[in-house]
């Protein structure tokens, strides 16, 4: 297939990019990715698992794959959506309802709910190759997919839903808009 030296080229950059920021993330950071870094490396993410949309007969079973191995993050951003849209904020409101959020009030270290998240990414990642390399059936797959996602899903929902309950937020106030001939530039 002619797209094979542009995957691996995208894929390989994109593991050499994460491998040489990652030491530097861990616990204690001395660099944090912001919001753009993050976005691009979605975007990058997605791509190359969309490169994958046009092999043949198995495209499908390749895109099912790349997106159960980001299982936790698009599970993360998910339930972020949902909680603020049930909640009547702009999706791209703050909070500290995220997954990390949740692990560290339970009583986990950063470093064992960062350990937590790895254990479920390694889970799902896992699951994704062994969809593909030892070609399963996609219906027990995707059956242990749902299992894991649900229980996760659930987990956080519950949750946060308690937390909600426990620390209510008032809704946020609007500040009035002055316009300019309002203000009173004599004094």
């Amino acid at each position: 297939n002619s797209m094979n030296p542009i995957r691996i080229v995208v894929c390989l950059a994109l593991i050499g990019a994460v491998l040489g920021f990652l030491p530097y993330n861990f616990n204690p950071a001395s660099i944090f990715m912001g919001d753009t870094g993050s976005l691009l490396l979605g975007y990058l993410c997605i791509a190359s698992i969309l490169l994958y949309a046009n092999a043949g007969g198995q495209s499908l079973l390749l895109v099912t794959a790349g997106l159960i191995v980001f299982a936790v993050p698009i599970t993360d951003t998910s339930l972020a959506i949902f909680r603020r849209k049930m909640q009547g904020k702009p999706i791209l409101s703050p909070d500290s309802q995220h997954i990390h959020h949740l692990l560290r009030r339970s009583g986990l270290s950063v470093k064992q709910s960062v350990g937590v998240i790895y254990v479920f990414a390694g889970m799902f990642a896992a699951l994704g190759y062994t969809m593909v390399a030892m070609e399963l059936r996609w219906r027990y797959v995707l059956a242990v997919f749902f299992v894991l996602y649900g229980f996760i899903v659930v987990t956080a929902y519950k949750y946060g839903r308690q937390y909600a309950l426990l620390h209510p937020v008032d809704k946020p106030i609007v500040d009035e808009v002055v316009l300019p001939e309002a203000i009173d530039t004599d004094s």
